[in-house]
Order: structure tokens, then C-alpha cells, then sequence
């Protein structure tokens, strides 16, 4: 039935988190490839499910230092997001810069983090989430500037002050 694969579905992805979380990779992958072979059968790639667990895949490739394949699931996955309707695709996004940045691509991470600082300032994060992510995205970005030696942008350091204005007001 329905429900029971969807629920062999989240086992098998909460399974390959947890293989992940144990540097268990290659069992890491298998579950969390049940998982969104699972989720694919019932809906479609264009799933907000398939697309975390695109994700998720995406994430262990990342710590397995796969950047390649671990681009094309991010890619997959914000592609999934939006078919499917979900545009607070921040979390995907940095995964990709965080790609770009292991890489060694740096105007590439800096792109895609400016899309997430878009998409903050439009309002497409949660509130509770939306300042910490923020703040994440901007010391990512003032980390691949230091890099890089070259001066952080003064608008960037204008809205830094101005934060901290409001914040001690």
C-alpha cells in the first residue's frame, strides 16, 4: 500500500542518514537510493521527498569528497524542489556552494550564495531560520573573499553594522 511504502521510504532515508553519520558511505548510498527509488515509484521525480532525498545523496558525496556527483544530486534535487512547488530551496543552495567552495571554485560558491541571500531577503526562509541562515551564508561569503584576498564588499559590511545596530537598540 501507499502508506506502507512511504513509510519503508522514510526508514530507508532516516537509515542512510544514519549510515552517513557513522562514515558508513557505501551503505549510506544504498539506503538513501532505496529511499528515492521508493519515493520516485510513487510520485514522480517531481516530489518534495524525492528531491530531500536527492539531497541527502548529495550531502554523503560531499563527505565522501565525490563533488562531481554530488553536484548533479544538489542540481537534481533544487530542480525536484521547484517542480514541485518548493522554492525555499536555501539549504540545497549552500550544499552547492559548499561544493563550489571544497573545489576550489570560488566565483561559483559566491553566485550561489548571493541566490541564497536573495532568497532570504525575499522572505523565502522561514522567520525562526532566517537570521542564523543569514548569518551562515555571510560568513561563508566573507570566508571565500578572505580567500581570495580581496576586501569584503562594503554594502555586505554596511548591513553587518547595521544588524548590529539594531541588535544592541
Amino acid at each position: 500500500s501507499i502508506d506502507e511504502s512511504t513509510t519503508a521510504a522514510s526508514v530507508y532515508h532516516q537509515l542512510g542518514l544514519c549510515y552517513a553519520l557513522s562514515k558508513k558511505w557505501s551503505k549510506a548510498i544504498s539506503a538513501l537510493m532505496k529511499a528515492k527509488e521508493i519515493r520516485t515509484q510513487e510520485a514522480g521525480l517531481i516530489d518534495a521527498k524525492v528531491a530531500q532525498t536527492l539531497d541527502s545523496i548529495g550531502k554523503v558525496r560531499i563527505m565522501q569528497c565525490q563533488y562531481d556527483e554530488a553536484l548533479v544530486c544538489h542540481q537534481h534535487a533544487i530542480r525536484s524542489f521547484q517542480a514541485a512547488g518548493v522554492y525555499n530551496t536555501a539549504s540545497t543552495l549552500t550544499n552547492i556552494a559548499n561544493v563550489h567552495t571544497a573545489t576550489g571554485n570560488w566565483t561559483a560558491a559566491l553566485t550561489v550564495l548571493q541566490e541564497v541571500c536573495n532568497l532570504k531577503k525575499m522572505g523565502a526562509v522561514e522567520a525562526p531560520a532566517k537570521a542564523a541562515a543569514y548569518k551562515q551564508t555571510q560568513q561563508m561569503m566573507a570566508s571565500i573573499y578572505e580567500t581570495l584576498g580581496s576586501p569584503y564588499p562594503s554594502y555586505m559590511l554596511r548591513q553587518q553594522e547595521d544588524r548590529r545596530r539594531r541588535a544592541t537598540s
